[in-house]
């Protein structure tokens, strides 16, 4: 899926023109009006608030929305607002969220988490800037949850072909170790690159940093540093989260010319939230070649097994103007959890 990320829409989130702030204070009054409207059956407003973006990471301003689920279901919320420009009438945004039963599986991805549990707090971001009329419109469906075979069975995945030899992992008290694998991607003009990723299963509820290197056999251990190291926090299975809803699609329209764009956002995060019993696999190392041969024959399995990870823990730091991390890191009960950028 190709997706333009929000810097890369910026004609949707204009630096300049901001509102006051006590026009902005009005718009929060009328936007959680017409939200309780449109969504109140379903989600429940316990707080909101404005956050601002810089020109550096796209600008803007939003109305954060905290909201607490009713009931379980697939949800797609979309919002639109009059664009007042030129190039277009109006824009529709669409952001989804997927809530399961308390103690879900959230489905935890590279930069977010995908989905919420009863209970949870859920974070819908709504931007704001010059735009005037925003409306909403939410949309349900039931909620199919595979069976103890499949989710199994899925399970299997994650381990699968794993090269399990054990390594030293300072984290493992509360992040284990499972092993490790390689991704193979040849290049159209020959050649090929390998991308190795470190499994790891969460086991107790904990907040540090993580660092990542890897090495090759009887070479020297690197001494690792926190500088880019990745904030790590563990939840129990069954503890309440606050979620940031990750993706949007964007569609920006000329009702006049018939005239539509179509784009799509990640709210992504530094941080990677877990709850115990998830597994989660983060890159330590990658080289590209121009060796071009088939797959069988490039030796992936002994590369497994030289690329060998060195892991080293650190105290929790994270940096609120790394992506959306501002949005979400002051509902994280950790300790030390800012650092200036």
């Amino acid at each position: 899926m190709s997706l333009m990320l929000l810097f890369g829409n910026a004609a949707f989130y204009p630096a300049a023109g901001q509102k006051p702030k006590e026009a902005l204070a009005q718009d929060s009054a009328r936007l959680r009006q017409a939200f309780t409207e449109a969504c109140g059956t379903d989600f429940e407003i316990v707080k909101d608030d404005l956050g601002q973006r810089s020109v550096w990471h796209g600008a803007g301003t939003f109305w954060l929305v905290h909201v607490k689920p009713k009931r379980t279901g697939h949800y797609s919320l979309k919002y639109r607002y009059d664009y007042n420009d030129p190039h277009y009438t109006h824009v529709e945004h669409e952001l989804y969220m997927n809530v399961g039963e308390k103690g879900c599986r959230r489905m935890v991805r590279s930069g977010a988490i995908a989905s919420a549990c009863m209970g949870d707090t859920i974070i819908f971001p709504v931007v704001l800037g010059k735009f005037t009329g925003h409306t909403f419109n939410l949309r349900r469906q039931e909620n199919s949850p595979p069976s103890e075979e499949v989710q199994k069975s899925l399970r299997d995945i994650e381990v699968s072909g794993l090269y399990t030899e054990p390594v030293a992992n300072p984290a493992g008290e509360h992040l284990k170790y499972v092993g490790r694998r390689v991704n193979y991607m040849p290049h159209r003009n020959g050649g090929f690159t390998a991308e190795f990723y470190a499994t790891f299963e969460a086991v107790k509820p904990g907040s540090f940093n993580l660092t990542l290197a890897g090495r090759a056999p009887d070479s020297t251990i690197p001494k690792l540093t926190a500088s880019g190291s990745v904030p790590v926090v563990i939840l129990e299975k069954d503890a309440p989260a606050t979620v940031l809803a990750q993706y949007e699609t964007v569609v920006g329209t000329d009702a006049k010319r018939g005239f539509s764009s179509h784009s799509g956002n990640e709210y992504l995060m530094g941080i990677k939230i877990l709850q115990t019993g998830d597994r989660i696999a983060l890159p330590y190392q990658s080289f590209s070649s121009r060796r071009t041969a088939p797959k069988e024959e490039i030796g992936l399995g002994q590369m497994t097994k030289d690329a060998v990870p060195v892991i080293e823990r650190f105290p929790f730091q994270a940096d609120p103007q790394d992506r959306y991390n501002e949005w979400i890191i002051e509902h994280l009960k950790v300790a030390n959890s800012w650092r200036k950028p």
